[in-house]
This record gives C-alpha cells, structure tokens and sequence, in this order.
C-alpha cells in the first residue's frame, strides 16, 4: 500500500524475494541493504521479516554456492527462517518515500513532482538560502562530515532538484528546463557534476546511503501505525561517510 511492487522499474527487483507469503511474525527490521551484521542482527532479535531498499537479488540465482558472499547471504536467510522483502524503485518515487524523506529532513518544502511520476521532487528553500547553507544544513541534518559539491563560490538557491541515491543523467533535461538551481541527490558522475555546473546549477551530492538512510525511520513510523501489534526496528547499516582519524 505505501511503495506499490507495480510502480518499480522495468529492470528492478521488488516485493517478497525470499519466504512463505503465510507465515507469521511479530519483528520487523528495516534497513538499506541486507549484510552480514543486519543478518546478525535480526537473528539475535529473532525478527521474522528483514525489509531492505536495495534488492539482494537483481538477476536470477543459478546456484547457491556459500563460497560467494551473495549466495551465502541467502543461504543464511532461508536457514535461519528469515522472509525478505524490497521496495527499491517503488519507495523512491511513492509519496513519502526517499526523496520525500531527504528533501524533509532538510527542510526543504516540495512543490512539484516529476512529470513522468519518476523519484525527482521540485523544492522550494528557506527564505534567504543559498548554496553553501544548504550545503551546511544538509551535512548537519543527516549527520554526515561533507559532501561532493560542483561550485567553489556561495551563490542564491530558491528550487531544489531532490532525488536520494544515484542520480540518473535522464533527468537532465527536465530540470534544466524546469529553472532549477540546484540538484540534491546521493551521487553523480563527475562528467555529469561538470555538465550541471556549465548550466549554472549547483549539485550537492550527500552519498548514496546517506541520502537513503532519511526514509527508515519516516517508513518505520508509518508501518507501526498500520500494524501497532508489530515490533519494527531500523538498522541504519555502514556510516559510508565516517572520517576515520
């Protein structure tokens, strides 16, 4: 009901990728990908469903050898009892999904969507923004020591391009078109960073997880709500962005 398995990409992978569509729980875990740890994790609070944005399984699975660390993944799945579910593409691009999530936690208002209903969310800033203060409330409100940027001068930013993850160079006409300022994602091709700076727009390219993280919690809460007899934990995953000193 919130990320339609229907409203993904052509090429993408979602819904119930691994378990018994009957079986039962009461834990739920959330998070971007499925690893090592997020399995140890959810076998240790004995969760009985994991939910992950990024799909274990893209292409169809020949054999299950545990010499390799994805076949080994599922392997440990379906031996401890573990369902597995994705909303990747779909929960991009629902309402409330990532971009939504990251263009909120950043205090940005959406005025306008995609107009193919693709992930791109149009934003208005705060009064009196611009560049380098976005830049600073974005690393501050996600909790992240930088990102990539594409201008080296502060400047006026009134529209926000937002899309969380990789950013696709398909959108790149629509939002030159649409007199944006400047594009909020996760990350962007160098060539592409270049392209956008030569048309004036600013980008601002937080990380790929970072960028994602931000819908968790918000689909955690909307979950709980739908279903208040389950117990549903986030599990933020690798700090991609840490400084190590």
């Amino acid at each position: 009901k919130i990320a339609p398995s229907q409203t993904a990409e052509e090429w993408d992978n979602t819904g119930l990728l691994i378990g018994d569509p009957d079986s039962e729980t009461m834990r739920i875990l959330l998070c971007l990908d499925v690893t090592d740890a997020v399995l140890r994790h959810a076998e240790k609070t004995k969760t009985g469903l994991c939910i992950s944005h990024h799909p274990l399984i893209y292409d169809p699975v020949r054999r299950l050898d545990i010499s390799d660390p994805q076949s080994k993944l599922i392997y440990d799945m379906i031996r401890s009892g573990i369902a597995y579910y994705v909303a990747h593409t779909n929960l991009d691009k629902c309402e409330g999904g990532v971009s939504d999530s990251l263009a909120d936690i950043v205090q940005l208002r959406v005025t306008e969507r995609q107009n193919d209903g693709g992930p791109v969310r149009y934003c208005e800033t705060l009064p009196g923004d611009t560049l380098f203060g976005l830049y600073k409330r974005t690393c501050m409100k996600l909790g992240i020591p930088g990102c990539f940027i594409n201008f080296d001068s502060d400047r006026p930013t009134k529209k926000v391009a937002v899309s969380g993850g990789s950013y696709d160079p398909e959108w790149s006409q629509e939002i030159i078109r649409s007199g944006t300022d400047c594009i909020l994602t996760g990350e962007m091709k160098h060539h592409e960073m270049l392209r956008s700076a030569g048309h004036g727009i600013a980008v601002i390219a937080a990380g790929h997880a970072a960028s994602e993280r931000t819908v968790l919690k918000p689909l955690a809460a909307k979950l709980a709500e739908m279903m208040p007899g389950l117990s549903i934990a986030v599990d933020d995953g690798l700090d991609y962005n840490k400084v190590v000193s």
